[in-house]
């Protein structure tokens, strides 16, 4: 038997799967914990309203219980006002050509 539905690939866990890891918050308020190429993506976003941090939120999410039991988020979805939700994964750790860089996995409380 066969199914019309759609294929998804191995890492990639349902939505359902994911454990919410830090609330969502407006951009800005974390923008300095993102990774600079993530804010790059913002503005190379070929639709105007997602180009801006100010329109956008974060939420970061743990992909999986084993990734929870880290502690440390590998899932970032950021929303914006238009409706869309641009989702990021981060593997995280040392870059393999160059070891001076580092690609952190940002972790924000709201208070």
């Amino acid at each position: 038997m066969t199914t019309n539905a759609p294929q998804t690939l191995a890492w990639e866990p349902l939505d359902s799967a994911h454990i919410l890891a830090c609330q969502r918050v407006p951009v800005p308020s974390v923008l300095h914990l993102l990774p600079e190429r993530y804010v790059q993506n913002f503005a190379n976003h070929p639709k105007e309203c997602c180009k801006n941090p100010h329109n956008l939120e974060a939420e970061a999410w743990y992909s999986t219980p084993l990734e929870q039991a880290k502690g440390i988020p590998d899932l970032y979805k950021f929303h914006c006002q238009c409706g869309s939700c641009h989702v990021r994964f981060c593997v995280g750790g040392d870059h393999p050509a160059d070891p001076a860089k580092k690609d952190h996995r940002p972790f924000w409380e709201v208070r």
